[in-house]
Formats: structure tokens, sequence, C-alpha cells
């Protein structure tokens, strides 16, 4: 059974990534079908420690029952940017897709999600501490630093595929090809049309869209120039701007 991941830091572009993957005919795709509750004060960052053989048993056969005579089994799950580890304890040849996105523009789309009272994203190991002592954008920024740092120190120098967001909407065919390359899958028609939906303009019948999006931008790329006040920026930026220019945003 082949198993692919589809990560990256909530509201990063994973549901994008994966109903456009999820088209292929070869493909069985899942939607955030592996979850583990994470208890509070608890978190859902997992590594290869919290695998007994008992569990990892009973999530293959999970997972097997889903295959449906498919070729490639696809989860897409931002849960999963702080569990690789778990993952490839569980699934050794497992392929990890990470989608990477602009932290600006994240830490905007984050704002529903986790920016006031509510939690309703992933649970990171600091996740109080964040909550407790910062509010709005600021705790958005905090949590998107703080997701990547795991997520790109588990993926480090470990086999994977890194797509961008941004070059996803901008080169949606090429994007998709080099996934399907990286899961050994071929060009299709379903393929074609699945990437002719993609635009970074945004309307009510853009893909991935969730209740978490709010109408308040024109464009998914460059949103936090119509998000953020300059206030805002004096504030996030810097909290921002470290990852940022590792990654080559800045």
């Amino acid at each position: 059974m082949s198993v692919a991941f589809i990560t990256g830091c909530p509201r990063s572009g994973t549901s994008i990534l994966g109903q456009v993957v999820g088209a292929h005919p070869d493909v069985e795709y899942l939607y955030e079908t592996l979850r583990w509750k994470a208890p509070p004060p608890g978190s859902h960052r997992l590594t290869a420690a919290h695998v007994v053989p008992m569990l990892a048993a009973r999530l293959r056969h999970e997972l097997e029952q889903e295959r449906r005579g498919r070729r490639v089994i696809v989860e897409k799950n931002p849960r999963h940017s702080i569990q690789v580890p778990f993952l490839r304890a569980i699934w050794p040849g497992c392929k990890i897709v990470h989608i990477i996105r602009d932290g600006r523009d994240v830490a905007c789309s984050l704002m529903p999600g986790i920016g006031n009272d509510d939690w309703n994203h992933l649970v990171p190991p600091n996740w109080q501490a964040l909550r407790a002592k910062y509010e709005g954008l600021e705790r958005c920024a905090h949590f998107w630093r703080d997701v990547m740092a795991i997520a790109l120190a588990d993926l480090k120098r470990k086999p994977h595929c890194e797509i961008r967001y941004e070059t996803l909407l901008d080169c949606p065919r090429a994007t998709i090809e080099h996934v399907l390359d990286y899961l050994s899958l071929p060009w299709t028609d379903e393929m074609t049309t699945a990437c002719e939906q993609i635009t970074d303009k945004m309307n009510a019948d853009t893909p991935g869209l969730t209740p978490w999006c709010r109408n308040d931008h024109t464009k998914r790329i460059g949103r936090w120039r119509e998000n953020m006040t300059e206030a805002d920026q004096e504030r996030v930026l810097p909290i921002l701007e470290p990852t940022l220019r590792e990654l080559g945003y800045v």
C-alpha cells in the first residue's frame, strides 16, 4: 500500500492541494481522517516515541480499509505538520508533501480560528502560553512561527516534497506535475480540469474555501497588505521575519 500525507501549517493551502491531488483517479483521498484528540492541556504533537505496536497495527489496518482498490492513499491534515516522526514510525515508506505559505498571509488567515477566544486549529505544545500571552494577529504570528519551527526541524534532511502555496496558485500545472512525479502518478485529464480551477482571486467558487475564510481581501497571495494596518505590521512582522527570511520570503 502506497501512503502519502499532505501537510502544512493550518491555512497554508493544504485543502486546495488536497482537492486537486484527490481528483486523480488512482488516488483515494482522505480529508483529515486520522485524527487524535488532544485533551487539555495536551498537544497534537506526536513523535516516534508515541508509537506502540498495537497502535501502529490498528492504524495501518484502518488506513488499508480506506484504500478501496486505489494505487495511493493520500490524506490531507494540517495536524500532521507536527506529527511527521509519528507517521514515519508507523508507515516507514510514506511520502510527505509539505506546503509552505508566506507567514504574513497565514497569520491573517488564522484570525477566525485562533485569533480570538476560541482555539479551532491544531494544538502545538506551547498553545496555552500563546493563548495566555498574546491575542489577535500577534498570537497567529507566533503560532505560525512555532509550528513551522517544528515542521522544518522534523523534515530537515529527510526525504519529502516541498512546494510553495504561491507557486501552486501562480503555476498550478507545473506544481501539481511535481507532486505527481513524487507520488509516482501519471498526469491525467482530471488533473488538467482540477488545475484550471485554481486562482489567486477570491470568489465563492474558489477551491479550498472553509468557514475560516473571510471576505476581506481580493487576492490570496499578499493578502496581508489588505488585512494588516501599519500598526499591525509594526507588531507582527518582527515576529515573522526570521522564519520568513529563512524561507526566502523577505
